[in-house]
């Protein structure tokens, strides 16, 4: 339950920072959607408002966060509109693949989401490709948002109080089966 809470969530105008907005937002919480499309932004928004069991409505901030007014104007945005900020998710992001023994990078799981839009390749081509990545490890299947955005959600929670000073794999078993996609 979070209701009374206020999460911010950077890259939530699309996959795993999305389903994040909207599982917090389902379960009381007012949230702020960031991201660099408009439309996007206020899709995700309406979405959340939706979902929100007492209608709450989602605030809107179309930024870029690696522009470090527009970080200002977000942080702004959310104590202005809510007095406070309680959770942080720090999402917005892109990385390449890495090979686990490269000690600037952490290998994350797979996960379903719209990063492939870019790619010149089918639907059906793009689900043959997570499929085949999915095969590979050892739950079975590439992850979804909303399994990212659960242990978002846990580690946000009165639920992890005692939870500190630890990195919590959500990645299916990739690191533990140290899996290569090349």
């Amino acid at each position: 339950d979070f209701t009374g809470r206020v999460a911010l969530i950077t890259g939530s105008s699309s996959g795993i920072g999305a389903a994040t907005a909207l599982l917090l937002a389902k379960s009381g919480a007012n949230v702020v959607i960031t991201g660099r499309i408009a439309a996007n932004v206020e899709k995700v928004c309406k979405e959340c408002t939706e979902v929100s069991p007492k209608g709450l409505k989602a605030v809107p901030v179309v930024a870029d966060v690696t522009k470090e007014e527009d970080l200002d104007r977000l942080l702004d945005t959310t104590i202005e509109t809510f007095g406070k900020l309680d959770i942080l998710v720090n999402n917005a992001g892109f990385g390449g693949y890495s090979q686990i023994s490269d000690a600037e990078y952490l290998t994350p799981g797979a996960v379903r989401t719209n990063i492939t839009r870019e790619l010149s390749l089918s639907d059906e081509q793009i689900n043959a490709e997570w499929d085949r990545k999915g095969s590979k490890y050892p739950v079975g299947r590439c992850g979804e948002g909303l399994d990212i955005a659960h242990a978002v959600a846990y580690l946000a929670s009165d639920h992890a109080s005692f939870v500190t000073g630890t990195i919590l794999l959500a990645d299916g078993g990739h690191i533990a089966a140290n899996i290569n996609f090349h």
